[in-house]
């Protein structure tokens, strides 16, 4: 069970934090009407529902990612194991 000071403290913290969530919430939204409103491009200055649109959408093909390696020792290319990048300058 929260004792009364424990609770007041959470009050307190939840308090102390919701006008930077609605500054927050209210630049966005100046934001969004503002780039709807002069129909800014998006490759410009994206809307934040474009960025969350691109942030949800998965671009990648699943292919794992992996570095190029050194042909004559197979390191990590351009590592300090490997001065073989080195000598074709």
């Amino acid at each position: 069970m929260a004792s009364q000071g424990q609770e007041q403290r959470w009050r307190q913290a939840v308090w102390y934090y919701v006008p930077s969530v609605f500054v927050m919430i209210g630049l966005l939204l100046a934001w969004q009407l503002a780039v709807d409103f002069w129909q800014v491009k998006e490759y410009i200055l994206p809307s934040p529902r474009a960025a969350l649109q691109t942030l949800s959408q998965s671009n990648y093909s699943g292919a794992p990612i992996s570095s190029p390696r050194c042909t004559r020792c197979s390191a990590p290319s351009r590592s300090r194991r490997c001065w073989a990048w080195f000598s074709r300058w």
